[in-house]
């Protein structure tokens, strides 16, 4: 057994994809068997002669979901010692079925303007659980402050990407030369590299 492809569905009604798969999805090749979490893609019997059959598995595959935290996932396991025919094609198939029907649609965080009111006030609305689980925490209402800098920092992130920093250097000699490992190749990197300074994060309140 083999695990051929994994993926995360931004839904959490796990009974619509399971539908979905089972229904609507059609694959090129084999012989689909519904089970109670997905299906089951066979090879079409060609003999009834039990004495020409081997004694390996099967070549079968099987895809399922199952749900947690209000997000679904899929996974296709291959039975059998070599891969199902035209295999890549029908995973392709399946990829691009799954994110056709249930694309990757996180919403934009609501905008907040902390001068004005708390963080808690201002994403209780759309996060009311969020909300809830951050207020039992001993310093709740700053951790929640990270978690949204960090998200938005995120995002800016994915809309205009950077180089990354780099951080190893070649020829380094740390601590060598008197300088104890300052002043050296890595400063000079660093400092020939012109990004623009990180965002400051939020302050404790």
């Amino acid at each position: 057994m083999k695990e051929i492809l994994y993926l995360e569905i931004p839904t959490p009604d796990t009974t619509v994809v399971r539908e979905w798969l089972q229904a609507d999805f059609e694959p090129d090749t084999g012989e689909k068997a519904l089970t109670q979490s997905g299906f089951r893609l066979k090879i079409p019997e060609t003999t009834t002669d039990d004495t020409t059959i081997p004694e390996k598995l099967p070549t079968e595959i099987s895809v399922f979901v199952w749900s947690v935290q209000r997000t679904t996932y899929l996974k296709a396991f291959r039975w059998g010692d070599k891969p199902f025919p035209h295999e890549r094609k029908i995973l392709q198939s399946l990829t691009t079925g799954i994110r056709s029907r249930f694309p990757l649609d996180y919403p934009e965080p609501v905008a907040i303007d902390l001068s004005k009111q708390s963080i808690f006030e201002a994403l209780a609305p759309d996060y009311p659980l969020t909300v809830k689980y951050f207020q039992k925490m001993p310093k709740g209402e700053y951790d929640l402050q990270r978690v949204y800098w960090w998200e938005q920092r995120w995002r800016e992130g994915v809309r205009n990407p950077q180089q990354p920093r780099r951080v190893i250097f070649e020829g380094t000699a740390w601590g060598q030369g008197g300088q104890g490992g300052q002043g050296g190749v890595g400063d000079k990197e660093k400092n020939s590299n012109s990004f623009p300074p990180s965002p400051t994060p939020p302050p404790p309140p």
